[in-house]
């Protein structure tokens, strides 16, 4: 009886925050108002989530060097002078050995969240349709990381990355906090060097 009652607790809290991650990415999506691109023809989301392997990794770094001139930084961010650091290193360090196993892939499914203003596509099809000239070469593409959430529940680190085929990628590293009922960007952290 206790094993089961360890199992369904374990259920519980997966389920949980899979609908904390899926309200993340819907709160972002509005925010960024990814459904009306600027300049395209079009938005789609893509369904496979994008990799959070390096997202705590470059948040570390960016967190090590907060003190340090403009220039010297390994991993720039705006705002350039971010005042709170929600993750500290311990803390940082926590959430790698808790997200080290997660590394199968996610999809992202329409009916698991209570509203998205963005169609979902898979990304072989979005490459297919660009090919096909279906989709205009100025359609672009929203690939979201599923996000990594502080131990407090309170923020959460995601990776994005928006592309439109014949073109560059705008990737980064964004970090957000849960304000009332629904979460902000806060801060984003990207490297030119690395990601473009």
């Amino acid at each position: 009886m206790k094993k089961y009652l360890i199992i369904l607790s374990i259920f519980f809290v997966s389920c949980s925050t899979i609908k904390i991650e899926e309200q993340i990415v819907q709160d972002f999506i509005k925010e960024k108002n990814l459904n009306r691109t600027q300049n395209t023809d079009a938005s789609y989301l893509i369904e496979e989530a994008g990799s959070n392997e390096n997202v705590l990794e470059y948040y570390k770094i960016a967190y090590l060097d907060r003190d340090s001139i403009f220039h010297n930084r390994r991993i720039d961010s705006s705002p350039r002078n971010l005042k709170v650091w929600p993750i500290n290193i311990a803390e940082i360090e926590e959430l790698k050995s808790i997200y080290k196993n997660d590394t199968l892939g996610y999809h992202w499914k329409l009916k698991n969240f209570n509203s998205l203003d963005i169609p979902i596509i898979k990304r072989k099809e979005f490459d297919s349709k660009i090919a096909n000239q279906s989709f205009s070469l100025n359609t672009s593409g929203n690939v979201i990381s599923k996000p990594i959430i502080s131990e407090n529940k309170m923020y959460a680190l995601l990776y994005y990355y928006s592309f439109v085929p014949m073109a560059s990628i705008d990737k980064k590293i964004c970090l957000v906090k849960k304000a009332k009922d629904k979460w902000v960007v806060i801060a984003e952290f990207y490297d030119p060097n690395v990601f473009n």
